[in-house]
């Protein structure tokens, strides 16, 4: 797969751990890590989980952009810059 003309494989396996880490670990800690520290700083009140959906699309569209990227080498670096945007 890396040596297919026109098929990005090496971007693909430089660029798939970011998307995975921050598409994907990234949305549980916006979840949970709030409520360990609700847990762990308030333990008398109800824990509750955090996030939003503003959260919830910006962590989507930083990995959209990041996907992208991988295919528009071109426009790699913005493309990067804007998804990490997103995922701050």
């Amino acid at each position: 797969i890396l040596g297919v003309t026109g098929f990005p494989g090496a971007g693909i396996e430089q660029n798939a751990p970011q998307a995975l880490i921050y598409g994907w670990v990234l949305q549980f800690g916006f979840a949970f890590i709030p409520y360990f520290f609700y847990r762990l700083f308030l333990p008398d009140e109800p824990a509750k989980l955090g996030g939003s959906w503003f959260s919830l699309i910006a962590v989507h569209l930083g990995g959209v952009f990041l996907w992208t990227s991988i295919f528009l080498a071109d426009y790699q670096a913005i493309l990067h810059g804007t998804a990490y945007v997103f995922w701050t």
